[in-house]
């Protein structure tokens, strides 16, 4: 998906979050979003074999152009409307994954325990932080270990007490009926800085009573 925008008119300061841009960067991203078409549309001929080609990434995929300014909210909830799959893997442009992961055994453990694992966030270096054994015992009063979530995945997950918008893999059906539910996400904002805060709070009320599982 790439979000819609407004050039700045004179006097104006650009905000980018708002989708108010400055105009040197308008051609510049018109000609990203139209490299994406073209990438697109190789992938497409590659599908239907009409190009010999090597695997591409874009394979079976959909550039979402929006007209207006979204949001990063509202960009996914609309692209959540296109989707068949029953999980999604959310990537923002500027997140790039550097190293490979094994999605399958990801999937295998939302599998296994579809009711504790919902969503599993790629690593980063906030995310690995806020999940260390020390940070958890001195900020959070909570002893917890690496847990293996199914005997027949090769997954090891620790408990994420943050909703991040990072590289993150999500059941569908919980995005569209929590994550989106009315009112929750704000003005097709960041997830991570409405619902992330809401569930901080949440569970630091619930651990220093010591139901956090809860």
């Amino acid at each position: 998906v790439s979000d819609g925008f407004r050039a700045t008119q004179p006097g104006q300061r650009p905000k980018p979050k708002s989708g108010r841009v400055a105009t040197e960067w308008v051609e510049p991203y018109e000609e990203f979003r139209e490299r994406l078409n073209v990438l697109v549309a190789n992938a497409a001929q590659c599908d239907a074999g009409s190009l010999d080609c090597s695997e591409s990434c874009f394979a079976r995929s959909e550039h979402l152009r929006m007209d207006e300014h979204k949001g990063f909210g509202g960009c996914l909830y609309c692209a959540f409307r296109r989707v068949s799959t029953p999980y999604v893997l959310v990537l923002q442009h500027d997140r790039p994954a550097i190293r490979s992961f094994d999605a399958a055994s990801v999937l295998a453990a939302m599998e296994a325990s579809p009711e504790q694992v919902k969503y599993v966030g790629l690593p980063t270096k906030s995310s690995l932080a806020r999940t260390g054994d020390s940070h958890l015992a001195s900020c959070w009063h909570i002893q917890t270990e690496v847990v293996k979530v199914a005997a027949d995945s090769d997954a090891t997950l620790r408990p994420l007490l943050f909703w991040y918008d990072s590289a993150h893999i999500c059941n569908l059906d919980h995005y569209v009926n929590f994550v989106f539910k009315k009112g929750r996400i704000h003005c097709g904002g960041f997830p991570e800085d409405s619902l992330g805060q809401e569930m901080q709070a949440d569970i630091r009320a619930a651990a220093a009573e010591g139901r956090w599982k809860e």
